[in-house]
Formats: structure tokens, C-alpha cells, sequence
């Protein structure tokens, strides 16, 4: 897996790692990759410092937004960070959310 690097820094950084918080975040690309003929390997990668568009469900049934770029909270969970009625917000994100990153092409239908 190639190196991060940040735009205003040349210095080649590694990759984020998943922490145990994570687990419940939907700001964490999961991929199934295939090791051998029958098994495969989940693949996680949090999606931090990308600008995302987020949409789901709460549990009254009503359908909440977020749009802005994922950052960690001081307590190292992965929230995105951007307005919200006129307000800065940090808004976490539950794993059954549909969360689409900017700039990148859309897969599907």
C-alpha cells in the first residue's frame, strides 16, 4: 500500500490505523479481500481527512445529513467536522450509514 503524504508537508507518512473505537464508525472503508481460493481478508481503513457526504436513519426515523471532512474528536473518535445549521459541528457517524467520499467515481448503478 502506497505511502500518505501530506500536501503541505513532503514528508511520506503511514497510513491511519483502525482503533478500537472504530468499530461502531461508519467512516471506516471495510473491504473483503480474497487471500486464496475459499478464504478471504477484511481490509479497514479509516477515512480521515476525506471530505464525505454521510446520510442515515436515526432511531426515531428520521433521515440525518452530515458533509465535511472526517476528523478525530478529542476523545479519538471519527466524526465529520463542517456546518450544520449555521453552526461548526463534529458529527459522528454509525456504521449502517451510506457514506459516499468526494472525488472519488461512484460504484454501482
Amino acid at each position: 500500500m502506497p505511502k500518505q503524504t501530506d500536501p503541505k508537508d513532503s514528508t511520506p507518512r503511514a497510513p491511519a490505523k483502525v482503533r478500537p473505537q472504530d468499530h461502531d464508525s461508519g467512516l471506516v472503508e471495510r473491504i473483503w479481500e480474497p487471500t486464496g481460493r475459499c478464504t478471504d481478508v477484511l481490509t479497514e481503513r479509516p477515512l480521515e481527512g476525506a471530505q464525505v457526504n454521510a446520510a442515515w436513519i436515526d432511531r426515531h426515523g428520521l433521515k440525518q445529513q452530515a458533509a465535511g471532512t472526517v476528523i478525530r474528536d478529542a476523545a479519538g473518535n471519527l466524526v465529520v467536522e463542517g456546518w450544520a445549521d449555521k453552526v461548526w459541528q463534529e458529527t459522528a457517524v454509525p456504521r449502517d450509514s451510506m457514506v459516499v467520499v468526494k472525488g472519488r467515481r461512484r460504484l454501482g448503478p
